[in-house]
């Protein structure tokens, strides 16, 4: 069943949030789901508002593989609207794209997403790309412009590097740990 939520204060961002409620399904996020309502952060919605859901930040490879396929498809879909000149149809692709961004950030990081003072959280996160804090900023600023489009193009391309190599040392370690 579908309800509104109040929007929890961690998540009041003006690109993502224009009311203070949101709908969400909370029977349907009592497990991890590929869809495109991860657009609206359902599962931090629900936990900083402690109801009961999953928290897929506390072991997210299915996920995080899911955004990385899923980051693709909003890419291209980005990378045409740009082609064609069509800012004001590149623009819910980028919301997208820059959610997808910060759910693998704060995830892989085994942490909710934390939209107010995002630049404090970002110091909290020990893995993340160089210079976080002010390309992020270039692109939350400017979400509809193409060089916002290649400067977050180019951070998932470094957080999925990162996120591969830290699988491949958590699979080494525990191979590791066995023998």
């Amino acid at each position: 069943m579908t309800k509104r939520i109040t929007l929890p204060e961690e998540l009041a961002h003006p690109l993502f949030y224009s009311e203070d409620t949101v709908l969400v399904n909370q029977e349907e996020r009592l497990q991890w789901k590929g869809d495109a309502e991860y657009i609206r952060f359902p599962y931090e919605v629900l936990y900083y508002q402690n109801i009961e859901g999953s928290r897929p930040w506390e072991d997210p490879h299915e996920a995080i593989i899911w955004m990385f396929t899923e980051w693709r498809k909003i890419s291209g879909k980005s990378a045409q609207c740009f082609a064609d000149r069509n800012l004001p149809e590149a623009l819910p692709f980028m919301k997208a794209g820059i959610s997808l961004f910060l759910t693998c950030l704060f995830w892989m990081n085994n942490h909710p997403v934390h939209l107010k003072n995002w630049q404090e959280q970002m110091d909290k996160l020990a893995k993340h790309p160089l210079n976080i804090k002010e390309r992020a900023s270039f692109i939350l600023l400017r979400p509809g412009h193409y060089s916002s489009y290649i400067q977050l193009k180019e951070l998932m391309t470094e957080i999925e590097k990162q996120y591969y190599k830290l699988a491949a040392l958590q699979k080494a370690v525990k191979k590791r740990n066995k023998e």
